[in-house]
């Protein structure tokens, strides 16, 4: 059996939030399994250029999705594996 460690770095203004606790239960619910491991790390999204990146591509899935404008997700279209159906 193969073991993956997953290590999941959520933005330090969420720590301690509702918000954050529904988050990791979202992520152990969909990620968790048999020789998994899941190690979560708060960071200041100031500092953390990964954080920066995932906000920029959240934000371009919100616009496509909330207010109908995809001009930034083009952007990277051609790198999106997966989408779930709004």
């Amino acid at each position: 059996t193969q073991r993956r460690r997953l290590i999941v770095t959520l933005d330090r203004r969420y720590t301690g939030s509702t918000l954050a606790d529904r988050l990791v239960d979202f992520i152990v619910a969909r990620t968790a399994g048999p020789g998994t491991t899941l190690s979560f790390m708060h960071a200041d999204s100031h500092q953390e250029k990964a954080l920066q990146a995932a906000d920029a591509v959240a934000w371009s899935l919100f616009r496509k999705y909330e207010r109908g404008d995809d001009r930034f997700y083009q952007l990277i279209a051609d790198r999106v594996g997966e989408e779930a159906p709004p």
